[in-house]
């Protein structure tokens, strides 16, 4: 049985966090490097919301058009880049990784195509509060804990045989 919960604990332990979160994507509609009227379904999504320490993906998946993803807004047809964020020109196929570390709200848009224009919306990570179910028959449970005098002496008890 020690056996058993010490290779549990360890496996939950060893279980990088990352593997949990939600893959984060954004992609480019075909054809938006030429079409102006593609509007908010330039990116696909226009608008995504991650929380602080995921990895957002963004891929260029336009057969017809090379794009960049970069942090900023456009005035008219003029780009103002923020710096947060560039992914240099991406050919079809090819995919940048931006690692989100600060809340905010950061737009985006194509330095080769001013129109094609969306937003990343970061929050803050709620704290997920660390869980550990350990499933035992209840009555030897109840007996040892009576027979160690109380749930304290026995936690003290389980330990303390535990690492012998």
């Amino acid at each position: 049985m020690k056996f058993v919960m010490i290779i549990a604990i360890a496996f939950v332990l060893l279980i990088p966090i990352s593997a949990f979160a939600d893959p984060h994507t954004i992609e480019t509609a075909n054809d938006s490097g030429l079409n102006l009227e593609c509007g908010t379904e330039c990116y696909t999504p226009s608008t995504l919301t991650v929380d602080v320490g995921h990895i957002v993906t963004m891929t260029n998946t336009d057969e017809t058009g090379v794009h960049t993803f970069t942090s900023g807004t456009v005035y008219g047809f003029t780009p103002i880049p923020s710096d947060v964020f560039d992914s240099g020109i991406l050919s079809f196929g090819d995919s940048f990784e931006w690692s989100v570390d600060t809340a905010g709200e950061y737009p985006y848009y194509c330095t080769l195509h001013v129109w094609m224009q969306g937003t990343i919306i970061v929050a803050e990570a709620e704290p997920i509060p660390p869980t550990i179910s350990i499933s035992a028959n209840p009555n030897s449970v109840e007996k040892e804990v009576k027979e160690s005098g109380g749930w304290f002496s026995f936690i003290i008890d389980w330990f303390g045989s535990w690492w012998k």
